[in-house]
């Protein structure tokens, strides 16, 4: 049986450096720790937005996405003076690019971070599994680092990581904040999923009626302005921005083709499963 691949598009893979000038404009002030409000389309509590099935399956798509971690790697080897001391990866999920770039500058100082507790130890176990010495993993809020010394980071790495954030400028603002001048930020975003259209159609199936604004959505960045604009009111100078394809594999079998089809909606599925008033969902 053949396998079925979809090819996405990613965004800019956009490289930044702090403006040398710092001003109190960027000084961290009343930084927002919870998400955005949002409604849902039941009265049963929030499903974890990566609880350990979610998770595994984010470690399965990561593992497909090793030529966008190198353009991270391609972009410190162009664009830093010197091989980086110290790298911060923001939202590195299950472990990546962070791994790949402690593997690649072994003298360096690479620091793991996610929001989410299971995907630190996800991380801390690639870690181990890769015997990384110079790899550590914490659980980190990207808007409120509040455990990083300014002017710290040689490079922040975010890997389709921004959009996660409860509040962007806050994110980029923190960023700034850690990063030494004339430091580097690259980051990569979504400018398509096919399987996000797909998720919407599903969600009105079994709601009947149009889902409500997802928890997260991995589009929010794709245009141009969405991202530029913070970047720039955050204080960075953006040096480069381009496009490129990823091909996914959605392998042979049929449930995990829609597990991967559908993870940015399975825990709310998943929630709607429980509460038994929508039949059948999964």
């Amino acid at each position: 049986m053949a396998s079925h691949s979809l090819a996405m598009k990613v965004a800019r893979s956009v490289l930044a450096r702090p403006i040398i000038s710092r001003t109190a404009a960027v000084c961290r002030a009343d930084l927002i720790r919870n998400n955005c409000s949002r409604t849902l389309a039941s009265a049963a509590a929030d499903a974890p937005l990566f609880d350990a099935d979610v998770t595994a399956l984010y470690v399965k798509i990561f593992n497909q996405m090793r030529p966008t971690w190198q353009r991270h790697i391609d972009a410190m080897n162009r664009h830093a003076a010197n091989p980086p001391a110290t790298v911060l990866d923001i939202a590195s999920g299950p472990g990546q690019p962070a791994a790949m770039i402690a593997e690649t500058f072994k003298s360096a100082r690479v620091l793991s971070s996610d929001f989410s507790p299971v995907m630190v130890e996800q991380a801390k176990k690639l870690s181990t599994d890769l015997g990384l010495k110079n790899m550590e993993c914490e659980v980190l809020d990207m808007t409120d680092m509040v455990n990083i010394p300014s002017n710290s980071i040689d490079v922040c790495t975010a890997s389709f990581g921004y959009m996660f954030a409860s509040d962007l400028g806050k994110a980029l603002e923190e960023t700034y904040r850690v990063l030494r001048p004339g430091g580097l930020l690259t980051a990569t975003m979504w400018i398509e999923m096919p399987m996000i259209p797909v998720a919407a159609t599903i969600m009105e199936e079994v709601l009947g009626h149009a889902p409500p604004p997802p928890r997260i959505n991995p589009l929010s960045l794709k245009q141009v302005s969405s991202f530029a604009v913070p970047l720039k009111k955050a204080g960075f100078e953006q040096l480069s921005s381009d496009e490129n394809i990823v091909n996914f594999d959605f392998g042979t079998d049929p449930d995990f083709s829609w597990r991967i089809g559908t993870v940015t909606i399975l825990s709310k599925l998943k929630e709607l499963a429980a509460d038994g008033k929508h039949g059948d969902v999964m």
